[in-house]
């Protein structure tokens, strides 16, 4: 019969146990960086659960504040691209003629301005790719994040050469990957672009 743990013995293991792991396995710095207990819930099916629902976990609201700074400088250049790209296609002829055939504006836009529209926003995608990847790099070291980047960051400080020509090469390969990734993609976007065999 498995024994059943109260909230006070749920985090009396978390503090004794869980943090200090946390604290060795992920590189926090300190115990206060780890999650806080306050912090995880655990449904054990006592209240209404409401709580539940609300509470987010550090390490998560920790990573949406990551990702949203790395990501809003690229949002923002793709927005812009994108917006250009739609009103120069608006002017072409077929454009036009889908519109004079009576189609519904929400069918021109998806079916016949986006798909041409979309070329130029692919292509960017790649080195957008890489600025994400290398951003990384500098995002964990500020927000002190344990990841990739900030390993780099202090193998650097440590001159451990090893590691920093290992995630020098595996950051090359993902850029590579995503620029074959951008070429592949252009058959899907456009039709007329297909290799010949």
């Amino acid at each position: 019969m498995a024994t059943t743990q109260t909230p006070a013995r749920l985090k009396q293991r978390y503090l004794d146990e869980i943090r200090p792991a946390l604290v060795e396995k992920f590189g926090y710095t300190s115990a206060m960086q780890a999650p806080k207990i306050e912090k995880i819930t655990v449904n054990m099916g006592v209240g209404d659960g409401k709580q539940d629902s609300k509470v987010l976990d550090a390490a998560a609201a920790q990573g949406v504040r990551e990702g949203v700074v790395l990501g809003l400088g690229t949002m923002a250049y793709i927005a812009r691209l994108t917006r250009s790209s739609m009103l120069e296609v608006k002017r072409q002829d077929f454009v036009r003629t889908a519109r004079a055939k009576g189609l519904a504006n929400r069918n021109v836009i998806s079916a016949h301005m986006l798909r041409n529209a979309l070329i130029p926003i692919v292509t960017i995608l790649g080195p957008a790719a890489a600025d994400l990847v290398t951003g990384s790099i500098i995002i964990e070291s500020i927000f002190g994040a344990p990841g990739l980047g900030r390993e780099f960051v202090e193998s650097i400080s440590k001159r451990d050469y090893s590691v920093i020509m290992g995630t020098a090469i595996f950051y090359a390969v993902l850029v590579a990957l995503a620029n074959v990734a951008v070429d592949l993609s252009y058959g899907l976007v456009d039709p007329r672009i297909r290799v010949q065999r």
